[in-house]
This record gives C-alpha cells, sequence and structure tokens, in this order.
C-alpha cells in the first residue's frame, strides 16, 4: 500500500513539475510576443488599408471560393482585376501562385490590377493566381481558360517550384521525426521549447535539383507550346525572391519568423541557379533589388511582397511585353 502511495505520489510530482514549467514557459513566451512587433508592420508602414479589418478580410477570402469585402473580391476562385475595360479584343492571362493572386494587398494593388492601368483599355487582364500553384498547377488552369486566338499568356513563378526539394525532404523527415509523431502537443508551450527547431530543420538537407528543373523545364514547354497551339503569345518570367541580395535587418527578422533554419533559402537559390538559364524565361529575380537598396522593405516573407513590390513586378512585365 505504501508502495503505490509513493508511486502516486511521485507522478503527482511529476505533473506539478510539468505544469510548473507549462505556467513558466507561457508567461515568458507572452512577454516575448508582447515585446516583439510584428516584423511585417514596417512593410506595411504606408499601406493605410493595413489593420485588423483588412486581416479579417485576408483570411476570410483565402477559406472561400466566392468573398466579396471592402479590399478583397474574389469570384469562383479568381482574384478580381480593378481597371478592367468593359470591351476589350484581347485577354491577357496571368498565372502564378499566391504571390499573383496576392491576398496581402487590395484589389487594385495586384500585379494584374497595376498591369491593367499601365494598358489602358486596350487588353482585360485576367488574374489567374492560385494559392500554392506549381508550374503544372498553372498548366491546368491554363487548359481550362478561355483563350483565344490574339491573347497573351503569362507564368510568373519559381516560387513554389524552387521551394520543392525543401518541401519534399520535410515531408520524408516528418514521417520519423519524433516530434512530428507527438504534434497533438504542439499546443503546450513545453513541446515548442523542445521541438520548435526539431520540426523544420532536415538533418543532412542537400537540395536534388537536377530533376526537378528538368521536370520544371518540361512543364514551361508544355505551356509555350499549349499557347502556340491556340494561337497565343506566351512570355514566361522567373519571379524575385528575398535572397536575390543581402537582406536588411527587417528581411532577416522576416527570414527567421518565417524561414528561420535557412534550409528553404538553400533549395530556392540552388533551384534558381538552374532555372533562370532557360532562354525562354525573363530572369525578374532582381527586380525588386533597386527599391531594397533604396530602403523600401517590400517583402513579407521570402516570397510575398507589398503593394511597391506589386507596382514595380507590374512595371517590369509592362516594359517586357510586345503587344
Amino acid at each position: 500500500m505504501k508502495h503505490i502511495r509513493r508511486i502516486i505520489t511521485s507522478l503527482l510530482i511529476v505533473v506539478l513539475f510539468a505544469l510548473l514549467c507549462e505556467l513558466g514557459l507561457r508567461m515568458v513566451a507572452g512577454s516575448i510576443a508582447v515585446a516583439a512587433s510584428d516584423p511585417a508592420l514596417l512593410a506595411y508602414a504606408h499601406s493605410p488599408y493595413y489593420g485588423t479589418m483588412f486581416q479579417a478580410e485576408v483570411h476570410e477570402a483565402s477559406t472561400r471560393v466566392d468573398f466579396h469585402g471592402k479590399w478583397i473580391n474574389v469570384t469562383n476562385g479568381r482574384r478580381a482585376t480593378t481597371d478592367q475595360p468593359i470591351h476589350a479584343k484581347h485577354t491577357i492571362w496571368l498565372f502564378g501562385s499566391s504571390t499573383m493572386r496576392s491576398l496581402n494587398t487590395p484589389d487594385s494593388m495586384t500585379i494584374p490590377s497595376y498591369l491593367q492601368r499601365r494598358l489602358g483599355g486596350s487588353y482585360r487582364i485576367e488574374n489567374m493566381g492560385q494559392d500554392s500553384a506549381n508550374v503544372y498547377g498553372e498548366l491546368l488552369a491554363l487548359e481550362d481558360a478561355a483563350v483565344k486566338p490574339g491573347d497573351v499568356i503569362i507564368f510568373y513563378d519559381g516560387a513554389v517550384d524552387a521551394a520543392t526539394p525543401y518541401v519534399r525532404a520535410l515531408l520524408d523527415y516528418q514521417s520519423s521525426a519524433l516530434c512530428w509523431r507527438t504534434a497533438s502537443l504542439n499546443f503546450t508551450a513545453l513541446y515548442h521549447v523542445l521541438c520548435g527547431y526539431d520540426l523544420y530543420d532536415v538533418p543532412s538537407f542537400a537540395p536534388d535539383t537536377t530533376a526537378l528543373v528538368a521536370d520544371y523545364e518540361r512543364g514551361i514547354g508544355k505551356a509555350h507550346a499549349w499557347a502556340t497551339i491556340h494561337g497565343a503569345t506566351f512570355y514566361h518570367f522567373l519571379q524575385p525572391h528575398i535572397w536575390s541580395r543581402s537582406l536588411s535587418v527587417y528581411e532577416r527578422q522576416v527570414a527567421a519568423k518565417w524561414h528561420h533554419d535557412g534550409q528553404l533559402e538553400q533549395s530556392v537559390l540552388a533551384m534558381y541557379a538552374l532555372m533562370r538559364i532557360d532562354s525562354r524565361t525573363i530572369d525578374l529575380t532582381h527586380v525588386l533589388d533597386r527599391l531594397r537598396a533604396d530602403g523600401t522593405e517590400v517583402y513579407l516573407d521570402g516570397f510575398h511582397v507589398t503593394e511597391q513590390g506589386n507596382q514595380a513586378v507590374a512595371d517590369a512585365l509592362f516594359q517586357v511585353l510586345v503587344l
């Protein structure tokens, strides 16, 4: 009987100790969270729309096929483009991932909307951006689009495909890592202290890029061939990323928040070194570097940018297009 009591007492002490650790860690984490502001607030410093109401719209729009708000409008999954002409003979179709869809800015401040204003009423521009779309996701969307002879097709990508080596390695690691097997406990502060970096730091990560880049280039080739068959003009742009130049203090904070282990950076740089060699590709990797060098903070993570970044990209597209 005494033996059982000792066991129960020991278990209670362990539980009590764990609870005290959890309470202490939550208090520390809470104080850190209060002291540290969201780094994205600096990039949004000159964005009058940004606030809790806009953030609420972003969340709602990201979970719905149809959404209509003050800043963000989505119909049948397609982001609204402002200033579209009522009648236009041809359409410019802009395909890409979430960086093209750009839910982090209002409708009027996406790449397609900026480009629409530069072009005026000669072409109608459609935002075909889809969250997490790689080149084959773009290709599927292209095949469903109502493209007509004389239209223009633009693929603006690179981010999702370049991240693939890291994402695949991470998924393989998740299936074996102890912390991923106990992820149901991730609501506790103790779990995050013990497992925070184990979750995303893949041991011995070495990106295998050759086959993936070849697959990416095949996807671009298929899109180009599809456009030619349908009488459309095809452009492919390799999008910019945050690691195209040395990072500012702010950008280091952003990278630490979203990509703390550096392995995504490793994956992106290895892939981009090969992706930009394709002669069909117009390389926009450094298109935002001048803005950044002048002290303008545009990145919200490794790829998504504010309206200043979107406008610079749209201007670059405008300079290249032959219409």
